[in-house]
């Protein structure tokens, strides 16, 4: 067998990456975020509203071990609670918002993201011999 090329999985292989999503700076920060476009909400609220959300999503998807979609989970949670407070918002708004708010939340939660030690050694011996390529399953919006 002639192997002329390697695909690495970024999380996990090449990059170390931590997170507390039980951060209740996440949905504090959201929440605050949320009242300047005139939903009231508290960060208890969003937390609980985030996870049943993220549960109802996986379960739909009908999978053994499914992904979600965050940017997904936050725009139903936006459009839930800018009905149950009555506001409103532009729909070029309500496609930024919650990728903006995947990202708030993912860089609150984040603890570490770095190469591992050494890649970069391993990665540039590995380079003239075979073709690279890096994959990722990771949200898009991270």
């Amino acid at each position: 067998m002639i192997v002329r090329g390697i695909i690495c999985d970024i999380n996990g292989t090449l990059i170390d990456i931590n997170t507390d999503e039980g951060n209740e700076q996440i949905y504090r920060s959201i929440s605050h975020l949320l009242k300047y476009y005139g939903i009231r909400t508290s960060r208890t609220d969003v937390r609980e509203g985030y996870y049943q959300i993220l549960k109802e999503q996986r379960r739909a998807s009908g999978e053994e071990f499914p992904e979600y979609d965050a940017v997904a989970v936050w725009r139903e949670f936006v459009v839930s609670r800018l009905e149950r407070s009555g506001a409103s918002m532009t729909k070029n708004k309500l496609t930024q918002l919650p990728h903006f708010m995947a990202e708030l939340f993912r860089g609150i939660s984040l603890n570490r993201l770095e190469l591992y030690p050494e890649v970069r050694e391993v990665l540039d011996e590995l380079r003239p011999n075979y073709r690279l390529a890096a994959l990722s399953d990771a949200q898009s919006a991270w």
